[in-house]
């Protein structure tokens, strides 16, 4: 019974973790549109921030096979957008 609950919370915790970021990826994206820079974004990060878009709930690993991407090229992707974002002054976090 302990086994189960303690999987169980460590699922729902990833999970818990994974729906945030995701939300915040999205908010950096939509961010970025609103202030005309996606363009200003180098042709991968353009493409991953268009399929977080489309994708909002998507995982790293779908999105990097939507992509043909690896999965760490789109983690670190993602992480520049949302640096991009942050740089325009608006919390998206």
């Amino acid at each position: 019974h302990g086994h189960l609950n303690r999987v169980l919370n460590a699922e729902h915790a990833n999970l818990r973790r994974s729906v945030a970021a995701a939300a915040r990826q999205r908010r950096a994206v939509d961010r970025l549109d609103a202030a005309g820079e996606l363009g200003s974004l180098g042709p991968v990060d353009r493409s991953v921030a268009l399929a977080r878009r489309d994708h909002p709930e998507a995982t790293l690993a779908e999105l990097a096979t939507m992509l043909d991407l690896g999965r760490p090229r789109i983690q670190r992707s993602l992480a520049r957008i949302e640096a991009a974002a942050m740089a325009l002054g608006d919390d998206v976090g």
